[in-house]
């Protein structure tokens, strides 16, 4: 595309990034502030309208479309899909799917995204209307190949081998007959097994693309949006995220985030950032209003630290949050690296983002990494990663062949079978290497912990010294209680994801009906990851009656425990939840305190004998499905494997203090009384009747069931 201006555009919800190969090869890059009506309309627009104004010399008004014959192409990341499906202002759809199963994508799979959550949401589907097909995919049987040519039947293979006729394509043809613009066969958009994924993918197919081809005539693939995550002082505890907003000093009236904390440490140079804010978008960040901030920060820190000896500085309440902050950039590196058993110390770390070199030495030393690398992009590396992505198309079928593989342990006599496969094309991209910087003869910036150098292509390379072992106070610190908080239920969160990755059984793999968590050495809990709350409620009583069972035994620091719904462990009926159960061993196989490994070995045996044991009552069974149940319990100790702590315990007290507070103080203003009452029903219509009496006072709760 010599001669031509090349555009590749990452539009996030704070800054719109622009990287522009010009003709000659010259590079321009420019930042843009995402929303800003009061100047422009639409961010990537007038970014490439100032670029094209700027090389060529040309007038280019914002009244008038941007002149587009002298640019070869535009490659954009951006939210355009995304927004149009949380606001609902995609294409107007209808759903045709077979007979009998209107209501399966309302029904959905039985995740639970958000557990917690007290008023569950079940979200909008996203068509007006379903058309029930009357058709079954059958089995071919004389039909000849030229009726089934003329008929239109896609023909496909089944597991065993037998031809199928499947309906999808006629269905599809008929729907383009009638004038619809555009169609979205599941069989198409994903051609893989499992009815509900499928039928999402393909009625947000539907819903979008219609969408975003009105927007641009080009391929768009969304690009996860950035922003400056909030900052919260909240029960004792420093809080980031998971809200985001633009910052204080951006000037646009928003609250403090942790680009306000790296602007008040100095780590941000007010000079070497964009000058695009206020009015007249030629202002710098605003220093001033981020102090003011965090002075009042500081002010409620030392409030609520009253009673201790230590009050906390503007740049020390900045630095905890930057602490904060850097520790839960690390979680989800621990979950994509340590938790799938990847050593982070073997790997490099690979810096990006407006703010990724402000954190980069801290996160690569928490992570035990040694090499950071920082690219010369890094500010607009989205962007530039699109102008040098590959174009790429893919195809999926799906596929009924079996194999045979360890996956974490070997399962005998057990077929794995391969949902789908997706072969992939790729059209290589040429962009020109820029030519390599003069070397410096100066010798590379030291710091205690790092020592940097700018390699030839203008990338900034950090090696980082290995941290020197730090010793933790007993005493309450909210900002290193914070950091234990989050490395605590990372814990727990990687415990989770080994024990669905290794499991077997469709109630933990597929339905996550599992808790983990981390105890202290008196058993109680102490962080627990977002799982099955009615696990997490009774898994303190469980670990502290093994404590006092096996109290002869050495007490440890700590204690992990998983548990996980067993679909069969025997008993009078499948399932082992028998409505007419007259004694716990009717409902299965009981375990009163159970050693599962025993000096490492696993033991098979006894818990076989163990789960077979209700079989030996009258009109009783033993585990339906012993192979799930082993497979599953070995899942669990791998989980737990992965795996000042009364001050986590003590911040979680305060948490539920705070809150008891704030749901009396509301019902005190609307009723006049600090007192909740509820009344429902069981299914015979017995009563369930509960009164709630809040004390504001101290933040405690009577909770009377009579």
């Amino acid at each position: 595309m010599e001669g031509e201006f090349c555009f590749a555009i990452d539009r996030g919800g704070t800054f719109t990034d622009i990287y522009a190969r010009c003709p000659g090869d010259k590079v321009r890059v420019m930042k843009l502030l995402s929303e800003d009506p009061s100047n422009y309309t639409d961010a990537p627009t007038e970014g490439i309208r100032r670029i094209l104004e700027q090389e060529t010399g040309e007038s280019s008004p914002k009244s008038k479309p941007v002149e587009t014959s002298g640019i070869g192409w535009i490659r954009m990341g951006t939210t355009v899909a995304t927004n149009a499906l949380l606001e609902r202002k995609g294409e107007r759809m209808a759903l045709a799917i077979t007979e009998g199963f209107r209501d399966l994508l309302h029904i959905g799979n039985q995740a639970r995204p958000n557990i917690f959550d007290l008023k569950i949401l079940c979200p909008d589907v996203l068509y007006e209307e379903v058309v029930e097909v009357r058709e079954r995919v059958i089995p071919r049987q004389d039909t000849s190949t030229e009726e089934i040519a003329v008929e239109q039947w896609r023909v496909e293979q089944g597991s065993t081998g037998e031809e199928l006729l499947v309906h999808e394509e006629k269905v599809g043809a008929i729907a383009l007959e009638l004038g619809f613009s555009h169609v979205s066969l599941s069989s198409h958009v994903t051609p893989m097994v499992k009815a509900v994924p499928r039928g999402f993918t393909a009625s947000s197919d539907a819903y979008l693309t219609p969408h975003i081809k009105t927007y641009l005539k080009l391929d768009v693939n969304t690009v996860a949006a950035g922003g400056g995550s909030r900052l919260f002082f909240r029960s004792g505890m420093f809080v980031v995220g998971p809200d985001s907003a633009g910052p204080v000093c951006y000037k646009k009236g928003g609250p403090l985030a942790v680009t306000d904390a790296n602007l008040a440490l100095g780590r941000l140079m007010p000079d070497y950032f964009p000058k695009i804010f206020g009015p007249k978008e030629n202002e710098p960040l605003d220093k001033k209003q981020t102090m003011e901030a965090f002075k009042q920060v500081a002010k409620e820190v030392n409030a609520f630290n009253s009673h201790g000896s230590k009050t906390i500085s503007v740049e020390e309440a900045a630095m905890g949050f930057i602490r904060v902050a850097n520790e839960a950039m690390c979680r989800p590196i621990r979950a994509l690296t340590q938790a799938k058993g990847h050593d982070t110390s073997q790997h490099v770390l690979a810096v990006f983002g407006g703010a990724g070199g402000q954190h980069a030495c801290a996160v690569a030393r928490a992570l035990g990494m040694q090499t950071v690398i920082i690219h010369k992009y890094a500010g607009i590396l989205s962007a530039y990663g699109m102008a040098l992505a590959d174009v790429v198309q893919e195809a999926q079928e799906p596929c009924a062949k079996e194999y045979k593989r360890e996956f974490g342990f070997v399962i005998s006599n057990r077929e794995i079978h391969v949902d789908d496969i997706r072969i992939r094309g790729i059209g290589k991209s040429i962009i020109t290497e820029e030519e390599a910087i003069p070397q410096c003869e100066r010798e590379p910036a030291t710091e205690t912990i790092a020592t940097g150098s700018i390699t030839a292509k203008g990338d900034v390379l950090i090696k980082i010294e290995k941290a020197k072992k730090t010793m933790i106070s007993t005493e309450v610190d909210a900002i290193q209680l914070s950091i234990f908080s989050h490395r605590f239920m990372s814990l727990a969160e990687q415990m989770g994801r080994i024990l669905q990755r290794t499991s077997i059984s469709t109630n933990i793999k597929e339905r996550l009906d599992f808790s983990c968590a981390l105890f202290g050495p008196d058993g109680g809990l102490v962080s627990n990851a977002p799982h099955i709350p009615v696990h997490l409620g009774a898994m303190q009583e469980t670990v502290q009656y093994q404590t006092n069972i096996n109290r002869n035994e050495r007490r440890p620091v700590f204690y992990v425990a998983s548990r996980g719904h067993h679909a069969d462990i025997g008993g009078i009926t499948p399932g082992s939840m028998p409505p007419h159960s007259t004694s716990i061993q009717e409902e299965g196989a009981v375990f009163l305190s159970f050693k599962l490994v025993d000096q490492g070995v696993f033991q098979e045996e006894k818990l076989k004998e163990a789960l077979m044991a209700p079989g030996k009552i009258p009109g009783s069974s033993g585990t339906r499905n012993m192979k799930d149940n082993l497979s599953d319990l070995r899942a669990q100790v791998a989980a737990n494997h992965k795996a000042y702590m009364s001050h986590i315990q003590k911040s979680a007290e305060h948490g539920v203090r705070d809150l008891l507070k704030d749901v009396g103080n509301r019902v005190y203003k609307k009723t006049g009384a600090t007192s909740l009452h509820a009344i429902d029903h069981m299914d015979d219509g017995s009563p369930i009747e509960l009164t709630v009496d809040i004390n504001v006072e101290d933040g405690t709760a009577v909770f009377d069931f009579g």
